[in-house]
């Protein structure tokens, strides 16, 4: 398997599969095992149409053995990214939504998200890992890391069209909070959110 002679052609099919767009690496490597798999080391990305960026992440590229034997295009099975710190805008939320729109499932590993308003810092959510909870490609996933050294899940649920459900646990604190979202093209984001502290109970509409 030739990638070097395929670098530019595995690029253009993870903006079009995963919409990320790799603008450098260090380094581009062929593994055999466990399973054949090319790595971009040290890859400064962003996704496309987001503010969404990350510097010197691994990206895992898995390929099935019969993309190996094809040399006339260039497939994959799904992508990781790997020992990666992405800065995301607290009132731009679209981090799963780009995971969501994957053509590709795209899973995390080792992955700290840094939340900020503007410039400022507001938490960070540390040791992601990414679980795919349905056999329909991302239409149900699960992110479970660390926050303030406490145990953090967040799943994400897609409906249907119109309707997802967002669901956040941090059991050390007994809470969860349930966020249902009703949005309609080209309208702005409204739902309900049930929140559960210490067995009190609180529900409010959004929009």
């Amino acid at each position: 398997f030739d990638h070097e002679k395929k670098k530019d052609i595995i690029i253009e099919n993870l903006i079009k599969k995963n919409n990320l767009q790799i603008n450098s690496f260090s380094e581009i490597q062929y593994n055999i095992f466990p399973t054949p798999r090319i790595i971009l080391n040290n890859s400064n990305f962003n996704f496309v149409n987001s503010e969404i960026n990350s510097k010197k992440a691994n990206i895992i590229i898995i390929l099935n053995f019969t993309d190996i034997l094809n040399i006339n295009k260039f497939d994959y099975k799904n992508v990781i990214i790997s020992k990666s710190n992405f800065e995301i805008n607290i009132k731009k939320l679209d981090f799963l939504e780009l995971i969501k729109k994957s053509k590709k499932q795209l899973k995390l590993r080792d992955v700290n998200l840094k939340f900020f308003d503007k410039k400022n810092y507001l938490f960070e959510i540390k040791n992601i890992v990414s679980k795919q909870l349905s056999k329909k490609l991302n239409d149900k996933f699960s992110l479970k890391g660390l926050i303030a050294n406490k145990k953090i899940s967040i799943d994400y649920l897609d409906n249907n069209k119109n309707q997802n459900n967002l669901i956040i646990k941090i059991p050390d604190f007994d809470s969860l909070l349930k966020m249902n979202f009703l949005n309609k093209k080209n309208e702005q984001a409204k739902g309900i959110i049930n929140l559960e502290i210490l067995s009190n109970h609180l529900n409010f509409k959004f929009e």
